[in-house]
């Protein structure tokens, strides 16, 4: 039974994960001027609600990003729905490099998908991949190489942010043998959020989330002193919701299996695993408690103030938020703000998954997933039109973040039978809620790890 509940949370999340975020504005194009973050002239084309902003001119000088696709025709594929922020995308990458790129969704499991396209003589010219079915894919012969369309001044560099730029430590998850099989930037995952009930912190007296972080006051150590005078045990009031073992330990910068090159091994043994991981029982048990254990719902309920959840879920919550008495049935009610400062480890920006864009073997193209995740590093959101979204500016904060120093966990193996680190953590975060003990359930689970590698290597070419 627990299993069962627990699957049926991953699944919940997992549909937040791949759910793009949607936005309004029309589908025209335009040019005009600005200034960049350090004062230089720069061109925006703008479409609807995005807009696109090069400073550089070096960067434009490579071959990639001043790619002209001559007006051909492509199939992007997408094995999920997608909010409309990427149709507006793929129209101006279009009016920029001169193509006809078109968004097709096909149900299914994109690995069956992909090879009956491949074997019928149809590849796909750009995919919308994303790291659980990696390497497993890879090993099925279905991507193209892109290493070799890929500058070195096309890939994001810290002294000119405002440049954008494929992301090297996302593409680690895409690479196998020294071949990158799908990129991808800061702006092609989804990244974690601290989500709250502003109504609940106005009737406790508390500071709001948004405003401490505008002043540079929203910090771990804030964080906790609001979390633990506000935590009300007897009533099963939370400060925070709990969160899963997963995400958790991705706060903390740390992943269940650690990569090098195409070695993998796991991480249960190391220290720091294991401190993370009694941290996370500290924040259900103790003198410092501040969430519910085995709870479910309670942050739309009114049982949780606060939630960590990724961007892409901004519009699912604020939809809950105008349905619940907890909110006042009022959308405005939903704020959500960066993680607190001093909860990631050495600044690390998590994200909830790698995600990037491949082709298909025998694609025409093979260059045009590249030539979008360097267009799509750039561009900036100016509308969030009519549909309530995430603030702006959060949105450009947190990615300009994980550009910088990004995190995402390894979730790309899996067992003979299926199973693979995600959901398996989630399961002992459960096991944790319900009083094991965190060390030796994470002990315990060391050799469940170590048969992941083993099976997912035993494919391999």
């Amino acid at each position: 039974m627990l299993k069962r509940i627990v699957c049926l949370v991953i699944a919940l999340l997992f549909a937040f994960s791949v759910a793009a975020c949607g936005g309004g504005g029309d589908k025209n194009s335009k040019k005009t001027s600005g200034k960049s973050s350090d004062g230089k002239s720069d061109e925006r084309v703008s479409s609807g609600g995005v807009s696109v902003v090069v400073e550089e001119k070096n960067v434009l000088e490579t071959d990639l990003a001043k790619s002209d696709f001559g007006g051909k025709s492509f199939v992007f594929y997408y094995w999920y729905e997608y909010g409309d922020i990427v149709d507006r995308k793929v129209n101006l990458f279009n009016k920029e490099h001169n193509a006809n790129v078109k968004v097709k969704v096909i149900a299914g499991d994109p690995r069956d998908v992909i090879s009956k396209a491949i074997a019928s003589g149809t590849p796909y010219d750009i995919i919308a991949n994303h790291a659980q079915f990696f390497p497993n894919s890879i090993f099925a012969d279905l991507y193209e190489p892109l290493e070799g369309y890929i500058d070195e001044l096309d890939y994001y560099n810290a002294d000119k942010p405002g440049n954008g730029g494929i992301s090297k430590a996302l593409n680690n998850d895409f690479t196998w043998k020294n071949k990158l099989y799908a990129c991808g930037s800061a702006k092609s995952v989804y990244q974690f959020v601290m989500y709250y009930n502003k109504k609940m912190f106005q009737e406790n007296g508390l500071e709001d989330p948004m405003e401490l972080w505008k002043k540079g006051e929203w910090t771990w150590e804030k964080y906790m002193s609001m979390a633990i005078a506000s935590t009300d045990v007897a009533n099963n009031i939370g400060f925070l919701q709990t969160p899963s073992l997963y995400e958790w330990l991705s706060m903390s910068g740390l992943a269940a299996v650690v990569r090098t090159g195409d070695q993998f091994k796991e991480n249960f043994g190391s220290q720091e695993i294991i401190t993370a991981t009694q941290q996370y029982a500290n924040l259900l048990f103790g003198n410092s408690q501040i969430s519910m254990p085995v709870t479910y719902h309670t942050f739309q309920n009114g049982k949780a103030f606060t939630l960590i959840s990724n961007t892409d879920a901004f519009i699912y919550y604020a939809d809950l938020a105008k349905k619940s008495s907890a909110f006042g049935r009022n959308a405005n009610n939903l704020g959500a703000v960066p993680i607190p400062t001093g909860l990631t480890k050495n600044g690390m920006y998590p994200a909830y998954a790698a995600q990037g864009y491949s082709a298909a073997k025998g694609a025409s193209e093979p260059s045009l997933p590249a030539a979008f995740a360097l267009f799509e590093s750039r561009v900036i959101d100016s509308d969030l039109g009519s549909v309530m979204q995430l603030d702006a500016d959060v949105r450009n904060y947190i990615e300009s973040e994980f550009a910088k120093n990004g995190f995402v966990g390894f979730t790309s193996l899996y067992t003979s039978e299926g199973l693979n680190p995600r959901p398996y953590l989630d399961e002992l975060g459960m096991k944790i809620q319900q009083g094991e003990d965190p060390t030796s359930t994470i002990a315990n689970a060391r050799s469940t790890i170590t048969r992941m590698i083993n099976d997912t290597l035993s494919s391999a070419k």
